[in-house]
């Protein structure tokens, strides 16, 4: 529904597979899918799902899952959205920095 939303009323156009850098996904608690959703699409497959366990029963932080891991354009895209919100005044959080790892 946020994307339909967002198309229509920017008459935005789907962006080819190239450009997924640019596309943000978060969870902010008052998405149409629960967090779960998010999760499940984290641990769909064999692979996914043994390294989300190894991830968050052995080292116990899924954020380093490789589900979650950002290319370079991506973390590059991310840091000038935030720089970009920020100056804009939209936000002003803390734990949106991104991280030294």
């Amino acid at each position: 529904q946020e994307d339909t939303h967002y198309k229509q009323r920017w008459n935005a156009q789907v962006l080819s597979p190239e450009f997924a850098y640019l596309y943000l996904r978060y969870f902010h608690g008052r998405n149409t899918w629960e967090r779960d959703h998010f999760i499940r699409r984290a641990r769909n497959s064999p692979r996914a799902w043994v390294a989300w366990v190894w991830w968050k029963h052995v080292i116990g932080d899924v954020r380093r899952h490789h589900r979650f891991r950002l290319d370079r354009r991506t973390r590059n895209a991310f840091e000038s959205y935030l720089d970009v919100s920020r100056k804009l005044g939209l936000f002003n959080h803390d734990s949106l920095s991104p991280s030294s790892d």
